[in-house]
């Protein structure tokens, strides 16, 4: 691959056992081998110094990415960007600071500035399928079950969860004041509105 021009590569810490283990198993059953992972980049670079090499699979929480950092070039983070992606508040913080800073704050101001990024982009896409009705159809559910992890670690998220999978409460959503209600019904247990004079901090230790 270096020969042929390629300037980065990720290693997958675990190896793929491709008899007898469903596609599920091979995320959690074979071992990861970061100390193998780490050896193969070495090498690499002392014929290829050019290429980038990220590190891929095992890595939950920032502390993971923060524990490899000088090790690789780079990470490649999936479900768990996905399920919980908070985690993302700390990256420029972990860019900047060379991964020393990994934790990461919620607190009221933060939540809601999220909050109302997420209802503008809902209220934009509510309109565009208004304007282009087939075959677009809007329906909030399609945008909340991909963001049930948002609160994640924080008091309250269960109720979060619960608002934005309900479908009796989602198939009521029809317009920009309705959007801003809902959001504003799933957040209202959350515990940074209940103890408002705390942040949030994070550090996944």
């Amino acid at each position: 691959a270096c020969e042929a021009g390629a300037s980065q590569l990720t290693i997958h810490a675990r190896n793929a056992v491709l008899k007898g283990l469903s596609p599920k198993e091979n995320r959690l059953i074979p071992p990861l081998r970061y100390g193998v992972a780490k050896r193969l980049r070495q090498d690499l670079q002392k014929q290829y110094p050019q290429v980038r090499v990220l590190l891929n699979g095992g890595l939950l929480t920032n502390a993971d990415i923060a524990r490899h950092w000088h090790d690789f070039d780079g990470f490649m983070v999936g479900r768990a960007a996905y399920h919980t992606p908070a985690h993302l508040l700390a990256w420029d913080d972990m860019i900047m600071s060379d991964g020393q800073d990994y934790g990461y704050f919620l607190n009221v101001e933060k939540w809601n500035l999220i909050e109302e990024r997420l209802i503008q982009y809902i209220t934009q896409w509510q309109q565009y399928t208004k304007d282009n009705p087939s075959p677009n159809q809007f329906h909030l559910g399609n945008i909340t079950r991909h963001i049930l992890g948002l609160a994640h670690g924080i008091g309250g998220s269960r109720h979060w969860r619960q608002v934005l999978s309900n479908h009796l409460i989602l198939n009521q959503v029809l317009n920009e004041q309705d959007i801003r209600d809902f959001f504003k019904s799933a957040s209202a247990h959350l515990k940074i509105f209940s103890d408002r004079e705390k942040d949030f901090s994070f550090t996944d230790d």
